[in-house]
């Protein structure tokens, strides 16, 4: 009696697994398709942080010009250019991987999706912070050579201090403070 039970439940979920193992093998062309999407997207990302960096260098390069070795960016620049460059590359071979990837399993290209999204999205977010670094320490530079170029002259007068009231401090007083009177002791 109770194997009767069981065949229904067992063919239900034979059914069920065969239908989900189809939906799987449908899903590789899309997976393929969205990884191919997101190298695209970082490649353009990738691109835009180039062109940033390549700014970032002879905004260095005119600093350096101005004020000296002091303003010189490019040890920070080259961190970001190294990584930079090894997540071009990974850009340029990922689309073979991803070939490869989808002729194996849904899972093999499953993982090689986390794993492109995950090297991209934190490989893109240290180059990113990196050349917000540079940035920030090339503007630096730039406004104290500014300052220095101005001179003393030049440059604004510092705040003025607030004006003192015309009113004296008062003068120190002679008389003693109040102090009460003793109280008799009951005897």
């Amino acid at each position: 009696m109770k194997l009767r039970r069981l065949v229904p439940v067992i063919a239900s979920l034979s059914l069920s697994l065969g239908v989900a193992a189809c939906e799987k093998s449908d899903d590789v062309p899309h997976i393929q398709e969205e990884a191919n999407g997101l190298v695209a997207a970082y490649a353009a990302e990738f691109d835009e942080m180039q062109q940033r960096s390549v700014d970032l260098q002879e905004r260095s390069a005119a600093a350096v010009e101005r004020a000296g070795p002091r303003a010189d960016a490019s040890s920070r620049l080259r961190a970001a250019n190294q990584r930079l460059g090894a997540l071009r590359a990974e850009v340029q071979q990922a689309p073979a991987e991803i070939a490869n990837a989808a002729k194996t399993s849904r899972d093999a290209i499953q993982a090689k999706f986390d794993q492109l999204h995950h090297t991209f999205r934190d490989g893109a977010l240290l180059v990113r912070g990196e050349l917000d670094e540079a940035e920030a320490f090339l503007e630096r530079a730039e406004a104290a050579a500014t300052a220095v170029a101005m001179g003393p002259a030049n440059q604004e007068p510092p705040p003025a201090q607030p004006a003192q009231p015309a009113v004296a401090p008062p003068e120190p007083s002679t008389t003693q403070p109040y102090q009460p009177a003793p109280t008799p002791m009951p005897e």
